[in-house]
């Protein structure tokens, strides 16, 4: 095999291309470009993604968390009217769709507590609740607050409230609501 003058290229034995050590250095310094690039795009990526994220589950949440009337938004005063859940002059007091899809929603007034699951109505009128007991329990999204209502005549009814969506508030409201009702307002 014949060398050009000048070069300090080598033919090693068994390889039919001479080799120029500065070809390694390139070659590394290529590598080493790249994985730093292709970092650098993957740490951008999950950033933006982790932003993305945060940002749907702080949409999420606050259509999730408890609600008064004057929080309510378009779909769930339309899901209100479209069912007829308010009788002619109750006040809607909390609303909480636990789902963000109206599959769940407890709806408290100052007449009864409503719980709409998946298109069936099961209610329970206030002046009947005795007794309201608060859970906590645990899931893998964290705790949740169970509330269940005892009636006179021994019903139960159950309301389940994801951590942070305002259990305080509701627990605040629905014992106003009950004592309202056994004063007689």
């Amino acid at each position: 095999m014949e060398m050009k003058q000048g070069t300090q290229a080598t033919v090693e034995a068994g390889h039919p291309f001479p080799s120029d050590p500065g070809k390694h250095s390139r070659w590394i310094g290529f590598a080493v470009v790249f994985f730093v690039f292709v970092m650098s795009v993957g740490l951008a990526a999950v950033y933006h993604i982790s932003r993305m994220d945060a940002t749907l589950l702080n949409k999420w949440t606050e259509s999730s968390g408890i609600r008064m009337e004057n929080e309510l938004d378009r779909e769930a005063v339309a899901f209100l009217e479209r069912r007829k859940l308010l009788e002619p002059g109750e006040r809607l007091i909390t609303y909480y769709d636990r789902w963000s899809n109206r599959s769940r929603v407890s709806i408290l007034t100052d007449r009864r507590l409503i719980w709409w699951v998946e298109d069936r109505m099961l209610e329970l009128p206030l002046s009947s609740v005795t007794e309201v007991k608060r859970y906590k329990r645990e899931n893998r999204d964290g705790e949740i607050d169970v509330f269940v209502l005892v009636a006179r005549d021994g019903r139960r009814m159950k309301v389940e409230m994801e951590e942070g969506h305002g259990a305080d508030v509701f627990e605040r409201e629905l014992n106003d609501a009950i004592h309202a009702k056994e004063s007689g307002h």
